[in-house]
């Protein structure tokens, strides 16, 4: 009979003044949309929540203000406020976010959401932005018109995830 020793994998210290996993994961939890998000499944993919967390942390400056397109379940709005951005404009299509977008906002932590299409929303948005974050639909085309939407309203565009080859 062999014995297998089982690690136990921990969440990553993203440190991070107030952020809570607990927060994060009741936030991921309130949402019924079914797709993935920043800090889902913390014990096996820390070291790239990791990752993408310190490219986070070392594009957002203090007292920016930023624009978020695909707010899912809020972790990249709660993640930015937390790294110190003045305010935060989400923007989200999926009615079926709100559960988690209201807990969020239940938080005061200066962000803004607009439910809608951000094709629409977004070029009758004022500005400006500091950073705008696009990780709203996945295909190319969506993301380069959310990109383009994006243009003289903000300094830096960072894009999330996208299907190159739609």
């Amino acid at each position: 009979m062999m014995c297998r020793f089982l690690r136990k994998r921990k969440k990553p210290d993203l440190k991070i003044d107030g952020f809570s996993w607990d927060f994060a994961q009741s936030l991921k939890e309130a949402s019924a949309y079914g797709e993935g998000s920043l800090l889902s499944n913390p014990q096996g993919r820390a070291s790239a929540i990791t990752a993408q967390v310190n490219f986070i942390r070392a594009n957002i400056r203090e007292n920016d203000r930023v624009l978020e397109i695909g707010t899912n379940c809020g972790h990249f709005a709660y993640l930015a406020s937390l790294l110190g951005a003045a305010s935060i404009v989400t923007i989200e299509l999926r009615a079926e976010c709100a559960p988690a977008i209201e807990m969020l906002l239940a938080k005061d932590l200066g962000i803004t959401s607009i439910i809608g299409d951000s094709a629409q929303v977004l070029p009758k948005l004022s500005g400006p932005f500091d950073i705008a974050w696009v990780d709203g639909d996945h295909s190319m085309q969506s993301a380069l018109t959310d990109m383009q939407n994006c243009c003289g309203k903000t300094r830096l565009i960072l894009v999330d995830d996208y299907d190159i080859c739609s």
